[in-house]
């Protein structure tokens, strides 16, 4: 038998009532244009009449090494006379977009808005003279359409700020915070309602990211702020650049595309192909992101001198113009077309439990999207839901956990019934494997690559380390049960893999220390993962593992985000303890199946890591 949950209702259960966001107008808002569009621009991705091919051209200065007193100077001819905010508005809502994201200031630090504290900025500087962003703004409102912001949070213009780095995880100076937080006032009190901020890049302690927070939410308790802002101070989840989740999401969340993925801003030498190639391209994606209830958000990098670029234009124009046949809202005339409904249903399909405890390994997962920084985000688990066959009339839920998680405050929800749980309890057992059933074998060793998020061997049973490439070296004399100590750099990473050999089908006990943050994955499934805002240097904890008979691979990515060394070790156990507790009995609506859910009572942000993979639940 199978279960059908709309994710929509997933992601409503999992906001407070009282809370002002998301308004029901950001949440229509489906699909929206980004406009990338700064002093780069004028370049085109061209330096001293060479194309610029590394990174992004929108970093432009960053990449071809420009002196900042003459990429300044590029100010002085910055006069995008070709610019007309109607006609951008126009042009969106032409695409069936619902609204604007504009970057008010990229990380050159120039800012598209007339702000009061710096003259760095396209009023003051250039021969255009006029504020681009308010009469942008203006025109969303004209037009009917949400206008939001996008802000850099670093800096490579203000002399207090970090200088340019090989990263844009920089730190925040407190001169610098201090000019945001003043930048981010006058953005939120002169230019009308913002639908959201979309914060992007540095590194940020949580004191800073909270101070931001507040002062949007004040400001403006509507405005929704992106999670890249950083230590999970968040409203909604921002995806790395051009990714689409293929995991179930339960807090809102947003894909950002650029029309290529080599560039956001405007490049003149780039290779387009054709305009067909790319609506199809783009109408696949906007699909799967809105088909999996999250917000499509769509660059264009107009020229320097504010005019469109055709491709871009005539792109969106053939978008909207299949939007119009094949609107975005669920109707069943997507449903009944095999291709989007591939996309597009907005459910999950999820197996009853008809025997048996409810595990990690028998849920549907229910995750967010935790970010530190741009480079430590990942997919967290915020939550575990499981389906009960109809027959059942009462339960009386029974929870095993081990220490630790011993303490923790949960909430355990059984067909809309919540119940709050301290895990508490004086009764247990211990356990032990049995003598010998368990053989660890050789252990692996590689760089990590990418953000904390990004492990190439998730989702592989077995991973062939014959074809895995050059870059897997068998770790010699590796001791478990002993502690290491390494120097490494910040926002780097080493992935270890354990053979293991069990002589049946049983569950195992390991105690893993690592530093800042730790990715664990057994036989490529997802068992847990976590980077704590509080930037914990060394920590351990109990991870039970649920072994197959023959042969198991534990990867375990260990990740340093701020320290100048990190730990890690495994130490296997021979014993362990389980702890039992019961709680009050529910009687169970009259319907075709029960649902129940287990996440947090004590998480510190709505995308927090559960950290509650060893729990199981009995429901005889």
């Amino acid at each position: 038998m199978r279960l059908k949950i709309a994710l929509i209702l997933c992601v409503c259960s999992l906001l407070l009532s009282a809370q002002q966001k998301p308004s029901q107008q950001w949440l229509d808002q489906k699909f929206s244009m980004f406009i990338h569009f700064g002093l780069y621009s004028a370049y085109g991705g061209v330096y001293e009449g060479e194309p610029v091919t590394r990174g992004y051209s929108e970093q432009i200065q960053s990449f071809a090494g420009i002196f900042s007193d003459w990429y300044a100077w590029t100010a002085k001819e910055f006069n995008p006379v070709q610019w007309n905010p109607d006609s951008i508005v126009s042009l969106a809502k032409e695409a069936g977009m619902q609204s604007i994201v504009f970057t008010s200031k990229h990380h050159d630090g120039f800012c598209m808005y007339h702000s009061g504290y710096t003259d760095f900025n396209i009023v003051d500087a250039t021969p255009y003279g006029r504020d681009m962003m308010k009469e942008l703004a203006e025109a969303c409102k004209r037009g009917g359409i949400g206008f939001g912001v996008y802000y850099s949070l670093i800096d490579w213009h203000y002399p207090q700020a970090y200088p340019i780095s090989s990263h844009n995880a920089d730190p925040l100076t407190p001169e610098h915070y201090a000019y945001n937080l003043r930048q981010v006032e006058e953005i939120m009190t002169r230019y009308g309602d913002i639908s959201e901020i979309w914060f992007d890049m540095g590194s940020l302690t949580p004191e800073q990211s909270k101070g931001l927070y507040d002062l949007v939410n004040r400001l403006q308790p509507q405005c929704m702020v992106s999670g890249r802002l950083g230590n999970d101070y968040v409203d909604f989840a921002v995806m790395a650049d051009n990714e689409y989740p293929d995991y179930r999401l339960g807090v809102p969340w947003q894909t950002a595309a650029s029309m290529f993925d080599e560039t956001w801003g405007y490049r003149s030498w780039q290779e387009r192909g054709s305009v067909e190639e790319k609506v199809n391209e783009k109408i696949a994606s906007l699909i799967r992101v809105v088909g999996a209830g999250g917000h499509y958000l769509l660059n264009i990098g107009p020229r320097g001198d504010g005019s469109v670029v055709e491709f871009e234009r005539d792109v969106l124009r053939e978008i909207g113009a299949w939007l119009k046949v094949n609107p975005l809202n669920l109707s069943s005339s997507w449903k009944n077309d095999p291709e989007k409904a591939s996309y597009l249903s907005a459910e999950v399909s999820q197996s009853v439990i008809e025997n048996g405890a409810l595990s990690p390994q028998n849920a549907t997962p229910l995750f967010g999207h935790s970010s530190l920084n741009y480079y430590a985000g990942y997919k967290s688990i915020i939550g575990y839901e499981w389906a009960l066959p109809a027959g059942k009339r009462k339960v009386t839920p029974e929870i095993t956990f081990t220490d630790n998680e011993t303490g923790r405050k949960i909430i355990l929800e059984i067909d809309g019934h919540k119940q709050p749980v301290t895990l508490q309890s004086a009764s247990f057992k211990t356990e032990r494997l049995p003598l010998n059933s368990v053989i660890w074998g050789k252990v692996f060793r590689k760089p990590g690559r990418g953000v904390f998020g990004n492990v190439e061997e998730e989702g592989v049973a077995s991973v062939d380390l014959n074809t895995m490439g050059p870059e897997w070296e068998v770790v010699d004399n590796f001791q478990e049960g002993m502690i290491y100590t390494e120097e490494i750099q910040p926002r780097e990473s080493v992935i270890l893999l354990h053979e293991i050999e069990s002589s049946r089908q049983q569950t195992a006990a390991v105690e893993i220390t690592c530093g800042n943050g730790a990715y664990i994955l057994l036989n490529g499934e997802y068992i847990t993962a976590h980077l704590s805002p509080a930037r914990i240097s060394k920590q351990k904890e109990l991870v039970l593992l649920p072994l197959r008979k023959g042969f198991n691979q534990l990867i375990i990515k260990y990740y340093n985000g701020f320290d100048e060394t990190f730990s890690y070790g495994v130490n296997p156990l021979s014993a362990w303890k389980i702890y039992s507790q019961k709680l009050t009995s529910v009687t169970l609506d009259k319907k075709e199946d029960h649902i129940v859910w287990l996440r947090s009572g004590d998480a510190t942000s709505s995308v927090s890591p559960l950290r509650l993979n060893n729990v199981k639940i009995k429901t005889e």
